[in-house]
């Protein structure tokens, strides 16, 4: 799911360029030449509006014209364009086709604002306000939002680190049998075996991203794109474009009626006798590292979660260690790949790989192919007890066990 050569923004019409053009333009800007488009559309564009079927005014689309402005989260909405020399712009790929099943998209929504705290006038005496003629600094803000469709990582180590991303705890499952998982700011959803591509499974994903650039720099910060059930509607709408596109649709589309979870779990402090993830065989010596939070995902018979970070005073948290059991055939796909032909080790269930970094086998669970993965980064393994292999050993059995399954480990 590499990146695409941008496009323009999608329109489903041929509008002159000028015009599509004003539809880009911030909302101060339409304002300010509306009187004046106004009268020009209706005149010069007249004749263009009636051959077409178009209309002027119509709204921008975006990702293939699966999204349509002003029907959705913030980000498409109107009101955002409100704000100050703010802008909404979309790039896209090639739709995605037989011959070339994958593709990208983005909108993007940059702001300016003042800035509360910029220079002065530098005349000597202190001048606030662009009223004392002071050159105000200005803040920007670029808020991104990334779809992405085709097959998963072909590369091992690529597919590991995209699990880590989409199958984080904050994310909880799709509801009305959807595979897939979402949160306020990213989402997966797997397509049918039909849009497999060399037999990797394919997948629409979200991701959203903030950075902002000021006096201070460039931060880059945590954007939420809406509620999930919004975040949800967006990824299956151009899940559904694109299989279409593709040529892979099943006769009955994805839909998400039902409401999606609020939440996927709760966070765990730490604690001199650590146990994370609330799974007896998770153990680590705490006494080997500043911080560590836990934050717990769903647990079902279908899928269990559990994201581990690493908390120093003074930087950035740092994802630092992951736990997953997955049994829904889709999500289960996603494993492909990675769990090899062998079983990984003596007296093991099942196939798998046990290796310094992650360890991941697939068995079968009451009649239900069932995968357990677990990665670790180099202060978690060795803060693991006795052994990372040991800890995910006893982690997989415990979960086996509470879904009614044998051991797969000895």
């Amino acid at each position: 799911m590499g990146a695409e050569p941008a496009h323009g923004p999608d329109h489903t019409d041929d509008r002159p360029t000028w015009l599509r053009r004003f539809g880009r333009l911030s909302r101060r800007r339409r304002l300010a030449w509306g009187g004046a488009a106004l009268a020009l559309a209706l005149g010069s564009t007249a004749v263009t509006a009636q051959a077409t079927g178009t209309w002027p005014f119509d709204k921008d689309r975006y990702c293939w014209g699966a999204w349509k402005q002003d029907s959705g989260p913030r980000l498409l909405g109107d009101a955002v364009l409100q704000r100050t020399d703010s802008e909404r712009s979309g790039t896209a790929s090639d739709v995605p086709s037989p011959d070339r099943p994958q593709g990208k998209c983005s909108v993007v929504m940059t702001s300016e604002v003042p800035d509360d705290h910029g220079g002065h006038t530098g005349t000597g005496t202190e001048q606030y306000g662009e009223e004392a003629g002071e050159a105000q600094e200005t803040l920007t803000f670029e808020s991104r939002v990334t779809v992405e469709f085709g097959p998963v990582p072909r590369k091992a180590a690529e597919r590991r680190k995209w699990l880590a991303g989409f199958l984080d705890a904050s994310a909880v499952p799709l509801p009305d049998g959807v595979p897939g998982v979402v949160a306020g700011n990213r989402g997966m959803v797997v397509l049918p075996k039909a849009c497999d591509v060399d037999g990797r499974p394919s997948a629409v994903t979200l991701a959203g991203g903030e950075t902002g650039d000021g006096h201070l720099g460039v931060v880059e910060m945590p954007f939420t794109v809406g509620s999930r059930s919004e975040v949800a509607r967006l990824m299956l709408a151009v899940a559904e474009k694109g299989m279409k596109s593709v040529g892979c649709a099943p006769e009955e589309p994805y839909r998400v009626t039902s409401p999606v979870a609020a939440t996927s779990g709760d966070a765990d402090g730490v604690r001199e006798d650590f146990t994370a993830c609330r799974i007896p065989g998770q153990r680590f010596d705490v006494g080997k590292f500043g911080g560590l939070a836990v934050q717990r995902g769903p647990v079902t018979d279908r899928m269990q979660t559990c994201s581990l970070t690493l908390r120093s005073r003074g930087t950035a948290p740092t994802p630092a260690g992951q736990f997953v059991m997955v049994r829904e055939p889709r999500l289960v796909a996603l494993f492909h790949g990675l769990t090899g032909e062998r079983a990984p080790g003596p007296d093991w269930r099942g196939k798998g790989e046990l290796k310094a970094g992650h360890q991941v086998v697939r068995a079968d669970c009451a009649g239900h192919p069932t995968v357990f993965f677990q990665q670790l980064d180099e202060t978690l393994r060795a803060a693991a007890r006795p052994s990372p292999e040991r800890v995910f050993a006893r982690s997989a059995n415990e979960v086996a066990a509470r879904i009614g399954c044998a051991a797969v480990a000895p």
